[in-house]
């Protein structure tokens, strides 16, 4: 049975939290039926409610405009992946942002960004 009185002190704990955008109570109860059922930390789009959108635009630097485009500059992305192409850093951003389904575009240094919420078997449960 999961120690749930650690599990916010775990490093894992406070970056699922953090991603998830949801309260570390919430989280922590969810991470502890998964250490319980499946002895494994749950990923991202297992957590229900999950949204990494506001963690993905601080990560690479995400700018909106008026009409919803949103985009980026393609270094920041490179620099922000350690990757030298769009289509690494695309991979590696889909890796760690599991709830989301991310598409990036590059023309030059600007990158547009097409980012949806995937789907998940959670989506009908109250967070």
């Amino acid at each position: 049975m999961a120690d749930f009185c650690s599990i916010p002190n775990l490093g894992r704990s406070k970056t699922l939290t953090k991603m998830s955008g949801l309260p570390e109570s919430k989280v922590t109860s969810f991470i502890g039926y998964y250490l319980d059922q499946y002895e494994r930390f749950p990923e991202l789009d297992e957590i229900p409610g999950a949204n990494s959108f506001k963690t993905l635009e601080e990560e690479i630097g995400l700018k909106i405009t008026d009409k919803g485009t949103i985009y980026t500059d393609t270094d920041k992305i490179l620099e922000f992946t350690r990757t030298s192409s769009i289509q690494e850093a695309n991979a590696i951003l889909n890796s760690s942002h599991r709830d989301l389904d991310i598409k990036l575009y590059s023309i030059g240094n600007t990158t547009f960004v097409n980012v949806k919420h995937r789907a998940s078997e959670y989506d009908n449960i109250e967070p």
